[in-house]
């Protein structure tokens, strides 16, 4: 009992600590901005600095370079509140927070929580000297800044998301006004604030709620804004507001089963989401030597892709098929079906009606249960479709940092294309191919890179893997004609065809495998799998060689044996492919009946082979 009784006291003293340094952070942002208003602020603080310290002493006060004038100018009147054997000097440090100042004896400080400040070759004062408690009590009451050579103190992880909304939080509303509304986006006037903060347009007329937009852009005075809703009711000389310096979505372990939009807010009526961390939705790119290779297979319950066109932990697929072949349902069989641990679902530019239709018909409970679904119909902002697709990376990140192996499907980087197209022509980017503007294909590999297989950091984070399924939707049906289509095979691991022919056929799914490649398949799969996907897909590619001679009977059975063998099989081999919404084979099962009819085929074969030889 007296050792949980210590250990609570421990943890509730930590506790304290952690919430003492949380309020200082929040102190110390709200100093940051005031200072540019009463430069009085910082003379308040080192008057009370200097007014700790009453034994003999030679402090040396760091500053922020662009404060030392206003030291310069209250020195006189700071020396009043000094003993006579008390010895200041300051120093400028671009190190030190505008507002705040470090301090410390020439000696150091002894006995310092997680970090001492002594000199070299010296001590500092002993504990318990008038010295050191003077220098205790201003630690406690400035946030343990006296007597560090930093004020960073250890905090407790508990509030580690609290710290980190603090540090991106703006401490003081800084404000524009609404100059002109140009297309898409807004023009404010003097809104000094960088690229991709959050801003608010409050509207003069009673009755309109404030509207949620990004900075997107700028000009030498002007900032860009686009919405993330609807311009209506907004006029010239509206205020706009700053939110949030940099864009964040919250992420948590009790995201699985929920529908959230590109801000990350829930939209499927279940209410709030408690204890998410928040994350940036542009990390900064995973180094090479951090991806491992993709070794391992991960079964998706859809044979056409197990056997053929064999998909690994960590690889990046695209679907690229037109309007109404069948990739939506496609995407939900996979969901329900795969053996990764989580599946991460973005619906971008989808018809609002297909969304509901996809969770409930495609996705099922089942597949909803480990399901995060984030959602951008296509009535909403371009803004809120590209910030969705990023939004459904930042939350795959996040259960990949924790070792899991994550199924990131995207429906439709077609329409993030276009979203992106949209935003860029509204700032001004010139049109290239297709009216594509630059900034679509340097955001495709931004995009697209951040799946993959990652080793853990230092910090622990990673062991886990995404593996991406990203559709693209062909005009036409023609894969050479499209921008897009050809950026995007020249940046993933492999592609799946979808063919109108076969859809309406009735051959579903409508995989045209002979077109379908996985350039990690040799990897992933043993060599008998590789055998007898050779054997299937050389027969496949003989029949499609013959099929209009077959069709209108010109086919002479047993002028080529290898032929006969194919036409043979063909029927056996389409009805493995296909596969029925219900039907759920295991990948044991999948593997068991390629291997036999690949076996069965190359002993017909080899049969009429020495048949026509002899």
């Amino acid at each position: 009992m007296a050792v949980f009784l210590d250990r609570r006291e421990a943890l509730l003293t930590e506790a304290k600590r952690a919430v003492i340094e949380l309020s200082v952070a929040i102190a110390e942002r709200i100093v940051h901005r005031q200072i540019e208003i009463d430069p009085t602020v910082i003379e308040d603080q080192l008057r009370d600095l200097l007014g700790l310290v009453t034994a003999p002493a030679t402090l040396l006060v760091r500053v922020h370079p662009e404060d030392e004038a206003l030291v310069d100018a209250v020195l006189p009147r700071l020396r009043e509140h000094l003993s006579g054997t008390v010895h200041v000097r300051f120093e400028p440090d671009p190190a030190v927070a505008r507002g705040a100042c470090h301090a410390h004896t020439r000696g150091g400080v002894g006995r310092c929580r997680h970090r001492h400040a002594t000199r070299q070759g010296g001590a500092g004062p002993a504990a318990g000297s008038q010295t050191s408690r003077d220098i205790e009590r201003g630690r406690s009451r400035f946030g343990g800044r006296i007597g560090r050579r930093t004020h960073r103190v250890c905090r407790m992880s508990l509030f580690a998301p609290e710290f980190e909304i603090v540090r991106e939080a703006l401490p003081q509303r800084v404000c524009g006004v609404v100059a002109a509304l140009r297309g898409l986006t807004v023009i404010v006037d003097a809104l000094p604030l960088p690229v991709g903060s959050l801003v608010s347009v409050e509207s003069r007329r009673g009755g309109v709620a404030p509207m949620l937009g990004e900075i997107v852009g700028f000009t030498s005075d002007q900032a860009v804004v686009m919405l993330f809703g609807h311009a209506a009711g907004i006029s010239a000389g509206d205020r706009v507001v700053g939110e949030q310096i940099s864009q964040n979505v919250g992420v948590s372990e009790r995201l699985l089963g929920r529908c959230l939009d590109g801000l990350g807010r829930p939209v499927d009526g279940l209410g709030s989401i408690a204890e998410r961390e928040p994350r940036p939705i542009n990390p900064a790119p995973i180094a090479a030597m951090r991806r491992l290779p993709i070794r391992k297979p991960l079964a998706t319950g859809v044979r056409a892709i197990d056997l053929l066109t064999t998909l690994g932990r960590g690889q990046r697929l695209g679907i690229f098929a037109g309007p109404g072949v069948g990739k939506s349902t496609l995407l939900g069989q996979i969901a329900q079906r795969t053996e990764a641990d989580v599946n991460v679902i973005a619906l971008i530019g989808e018809r609002g009606r297909e969304v509901r239709e996809f969770i409930e018909d495609s996705l099922g409970e089942e597949g909803l249960r480990r399901s995060v679904v984030i959602v951008a119909t296509g009535d909403e902002s371009p803004l809120l479709r590209v910030r969705a697709a990023k939004v459904a990376c930042t939350v795959a990140e996040h259960f990949r940092d924790r070792g899991r192996d994550v199924l990131l499907m995207m429906d439709s980087v077609t329409r993030f294309a276009h979203a992106q197209r949209q935003i860029g022509l509204s700032v001004g980017e010139p049109p290239a191919t297709k009216g594509y503007t630059p900034s679509v294909f340097a955001q495709l590999p931004l995009l697209l890179e951040r799946a993959g297989a990652v080793e853990p950091g230092d910090d622990g984070r990673g062991g886990g893997t995404i593996t991406g399924l990203y559709t693209i939707l062909v005009e036409g049906d023609d894969l050479t004609g499209d921008p897009i289509s050809d950026a995007a095979r020249g940046i993933l691991d492999g592609h799946v065809i979808l063919s109108r022919k076969l859809a309406q056929a009735g051959h579903f799914p409508a995989i045209d495998v002979l077109d379908s490649v996985s350039r990690v398949a040799e990897h992933v799969t043993d060599a008998a799998h590789r055998a007898a996907r050779r054997q299937v897909v050389r027969l496949l590619a003989k029949y499609r060689k013959i099929e209009e001679l077959v069709q209108i009977g010109a086919y002479a059975k047993g002028s080529d044996a290898e032929a006969d063998v194919a036409i043979a099989f063909v029927g056996e081999v389409n009805s493995m492919l296909q596969q029925g919404h219900l039907e759920r084979p295991t990948a044991a099962e999948s593997r068991a009946r390629l291997l036999d009819v690949a076996v069965r085929a190359g002993a017909e074969l080899d049969q009429a082979t020495k048949r026509k030889a002899g």
